[in-house]
């Protein structure tokens, strides 16, 4: 889906999140990977988009690699130049899944954004915020047809206030932000969402 995006921006957001492809002859592949670093800023996760058919080959898949054990909350998105901007900000995009990470970041999201790989954020996932003094937090989460997404956002929304953090829910034009890609109207759309966070508006 992402290819029909700016072949520029889309480069960019390969390297920052140092998006892999795995071929075939390597196994599990083949899949797309992006690799997932803990506070010390070593990988020690891999999530997997397996590509072929097969209902096994359905989702995303994780891989944990040897042994020290994962440190802090796994985020998908940790480059540098995104966490000094969440710092300098104090605000943070949140999107659930990798794919939906890059597909904001190759629209050009002006807001530092980041993906907890789930819907759920445990005590280690806020206390990371925290330590980047994060005040506001904007939620994308897919759109269910079960409303486990939307569930998901309120939930933090909750949470957020225990944490004395701001948590603003977006809804997204497709499915997810990934999805918004396979159509320009729902692509420009979004894209529109996502200019409107550099003027602090929200879209409900």
């Amino acid at each position: 889906v992402l290819f029909r995006s700016d072949q520029a921006a889309l480069l960019q957001v390969v390297r920052e999140l140092e998006i892999v492809y795995c071929p075939k002859n390597f196994g599990p592949g083949p899949a797309i990977v992006f690799p997932i670093r803990d506070i010390t800023g070593d990988v020690r996760r891999m999530h997997m988009r397996l590509l072929g058919d097969g209902p096994e080959r359905y989702g995303m898949k994780y891989m944990s690699l040897a042994n020290p054990a994962f440190e802090g909350a796994a985020w998908a998105g940790t480059d540098h130049t995104n966490l000094q901007a969440m710092l300098d900000t104090r605000e943070v995009l949140l999107v659930e899944g990798p794919f939906d990470l890059a597909a904001v970041r190759v629209l050009g999201c002006p807001m530092p954004s980041l993906c907890p790989l789930s819907k759920r954020m445990g005590r280690s996932a806020w206390d990371y915020l925290r330590v980047f003094s994060v005040r506001r937090i904007v939620v994308m989460f897919d759109n269910d047809v079960s409303g486990v997404g939307g569930l998901g956002a309120e939930t933090l929304q909750a949470r957020g206030k225990q944490h004395g953090i701001a948590v603003d829910i977006l809804r997204c034009p497709a499915k997810d932000p990934a999805e918004a890609l396979r159509s320009s109207v729902a692509t420009y759309q979004l894209q529109s969402i996502l200019r409107g966070l550099r003027r602090g508006e929200t879209h409900d």
